[in-house]
């Protein structure tokens, strides 16, 4: 998305890898058929009064997942 450039890309995920490497984020993806249409970045890295908690970081829904009830 301009003016976010492929290299700006490719070290913002660099950064989400690391980060979920040393346990401060957790990715969940959503598939349907086995396609992935969607994830979510948790900030778990909270402090120690608050193990149940978690930010909300990044919601990626794809366009054709959008506005669909999860009841099939």
């Amino acid at each position: 998305m301009p003016p976010f450039g492929h290299e700006e890309a490719v070290a913002f995920f660099r950064g989400v890898i690391g980060a979920v490497a040393q346990g401060g984020v957790v990715l969940l993806a959503a598939k349907d058929d086995g396609r992935i249409v969607g994830a979510v970045q948790l900030g778990v890295d909270l402090p120690p009064s608050q193990p149940h908690r978690a930010d909300v970081k990044k919601l990626l829904v794809h366009r054709s997942a959008r506005r669909r009830s999860s009841k099939r």
